[in-house]
């Protein structure tokens, strides 16, 4: 809950207060802190050192007190005693003092108790029924008491899937704090509209947003607490954005912040996000360390539901290395502890695991449910990521007419919204397939390229593999060429190995004494090609035209190649014919070498 900070009355006063066992006074001057004290762990220290100097029964007779107490449980994790003490604070506060501004708090805060335990429906059940009696019947409720109970409303119904409601209290929270000019309120909601925008996948919202937290905690230092804030979610925008070498080390910073902060699911949060990163850059005894240290803070603070997550995660992990055995048994206990929107979550991670084992048909179709549950939640950036899962499915079912039809549906998303990766199941396999046709078949090929370039190593090796399909048609070769040649070197040299044959050797020789150019090896090989229907590398015919260059004789070629001297003789006249340079043009050997060598420099083929 957002408060205005209240530094009217300093904490020596009440102390001060509490000597002179002027308990009232104190109760009250103490109350009126509250706003800032609950805002990191030192100051929940506070709270709990100076409530012990009240004498018990008086603590258990004011309502503000007892606010206070259920705050401080609140804060240290402990949801079962917050929700007694703070339900007998509502109670007296409502019953016996008429005050509706700390019945309203104290709502509140149980409903953050529910939802911390992820007990959404509870929460909002407290958020609509009781706070709405509360606000019919008192006239005392300050407006920005309004505004967190817009933004507590925002954030429950965001933890069920409703995220245009989300929004639309949101932003009435957001209009309410900038009325009032409540810097805290303000950079609570912004960054809960950050969250919004990073779930939709509108990473130019998100980064927005994170700008605007920023510029308030500039204004204004708002403590540990938003400082974790505003690292997780840029840690979380490169993550979103594939960068994942610097989202990590951000996470890093995140979790030895949390540490120093003693934040409480802070710590574990920072933990599980190392752990995914880890896992995302295959970096897999890293990460699997860190789903373990993870766990065992969660067990150690009593997180029990957190746990669901963790296993999800990790389970994760052991399908991205086909370790079906590994993964099944967390799974199931997830979906064990699993409500039903969170089902929906877990059995994508299940989905991909009937894939791995070969049931591709129940994979779909737990594939269909989830992605029916995300849309009408209007979660677009999971839609997208689950229509890219579908779509590597039924390719591999041979189902193209579906295939087809999940990737120009997830690729028009991914296009408008200048998103190149989704970071919720990335699996490279089922994400490879999808990108891998798009770009054969030309559906949208910047986003397919992009796709692509993520997945590295994997995407060349693959397309490579096509690239000697003898089926292959025209366009699609030229499109998995044009893709090659965007590679960094190293790669560009994967992608068109054929193995280790003697003519892709003496070509990389001639690229290494600089008669080709490796940057323009893919246009030459296009233009090498004895196929008329295909762009199939031919490397014998690069290796003569290399060679030839070079001033070898036919002699010197031929032996160079282990082949005959008509078969060079041969390839050297094919070569003339390519370039349109035909024996009776230009006479004389020499002549007709460096007419041929002008040619495809003018052509940009060599250097």
């Amino acid at each position: 809950m957002a408060h205005t900070p209240n530094h009217d009355v300093p904490l020596w006063h009440v102390r001060t207060l509490l000597t002179a066992k002027r308990y009232g006074a104190a109760a009250d001057a103490l109350y009126r802190q509250s706003g800032t004290l609950f805002s990191d762990a030192h100051g929940l220290s506070t709270v709990r050192k100076l409530l012990e100097r009240f004498p018990p029964e008086y603590v258990e007779r004011d309502s503000r007190l007892l606010y206070m107490q259920g705050m401080a449980h609140l804060g240290e994790g402990a949801y079962a005693a917050a929700i007694t003490v703070l339900e007998r604070a509502r109670f007296l506060a409502w019953s016996r003092d008429h005050d509706g501004q700390l019945a309203l708090r104290c709502c509140l805060a149980i409903a953050r108790a529910y939802q911390s335990q992820e007990q959404f429906k509870l929460a909002l059940l407290y958020l609509t029924e009781e706070c709405d009696t509360i606000l019919e019947r008192s006239d005392t409720v300050a407006p920005g008491e309004l505004g967190a109970l817009h933004l507590r409303r925002a954030e429950v119904t965001l933890d069920l899937g409703q995220l245009t409601e989300s929004d639309e209290h949101a932003r009435k929270a957001l209009t309410i704090y900038r009325q009032i000019g409540d810097i805290g309120g303000q950079f609570e909601t912004v960054m809960f509209l950050a969250a919004i925008a990073q779930q939709r996948g509108d990473l130019e919202s998100f980064a927005a947003r994170i700008e605007q937290g920023h510029n308030y905690q500039s204004a204004t230092p708002l403590g540990s607490r938003a400082q974790l804030q505003l690292l997780n979610y840029e840690c979380h925008l490169h993550w979103y954005r594939g960068e994942l070498a610097e989202a990590l080390t951000l996470a890093h910073r995140l979790q030895a912040l949390a540490d120093e902060a003693d934040g409480n699911l802070q710590q574990v949060f920072a933990r599980l996000l190392l752990a995914n990163l880890n896992r995302e850059l295959r970096q897999w005894e890293e990460a699997r360390g860190w789903y373990q240290e993870t766990r065992r803070l969660a067990t150690g603070r009593r997180l029990s539901r957190f746990t669901l997550w963790i296993d999800a995660h990790e389970a994760w992990l052991y399908l991205l290395r086909r370790d079906l055995p590994a993964a099944k048994p967390l799974l199931d206990r997830a979906l064990g502890l699993a409500d039903r929107g969170q089902t929906m979550s877990v059995q994508v991670f299940l989905a991909v695991w009937y894939w791995t084992s070969g049931q591709v048909a129940t994979a779909i179709r737990l594939l269909k449910e989830s992605v029916s549950h995300y849309a009408k939640s209007g979660d677009e950036l999971t839609v997208c990521n689950l229509q890219l899962l579908l779509a590597g499915a039924a390719l591999t079912t041979g189902d193209m007419v579906s295939a087809r039809a999940w990737i120009t549906t997830a690729f028009t998303w991914l296009r408008g919204r200048r998103v190149y990766y989704v970071p919720l199941w990335w699996h490279p396999g089922l994400i490879l397939r999808a990108a891998a046709f798009a770009l054969e078949e030309g559906i949208f090929l910047e986003v397919a390229e992009q796709l692509l370039a993520h997945l590295g190593d994997r995407a060349i090796e693959h397309l490579s593999e096509r690239l000697r399909e003898p089926a292959l048609p025209v366009a699609a070769q030229q499109h998995i060429f044009h893709f090659v040649e965007s590679r960094p070197e190293e790669q560009r040299a994967r992608a068109l190995r054929p193995g280790s044959t003697l003519a892709y050797r003496v070509v990389e020789q001639l690229v290494q004494q600089g008669v080709f150019a490796s940057d323009r090896l893919p246009a030459l090989l296009r233009r090498l090609t004895t196929a008329a229907v295909r762009l199939t590398p031919n490397w014998t015919l690069t290796a003569v035209f290399g060679l030839y260059l070079a001033g070898y004789t036919r002699n010197e070629i031929a032996t160079q190649l282990h082949c005959s001297i008509p078969t060079v003789r041969n390839y050297i006249n094919t070569i003339y014919h390519i370039f349109d340079l035909p024996q009776g043009r230009i006479r004389g050997q020499k002549a007709r070498r460096a007419q041929l060598q002008e040619r495809a420099r003018h052509e940009g083929l060599i250097v």
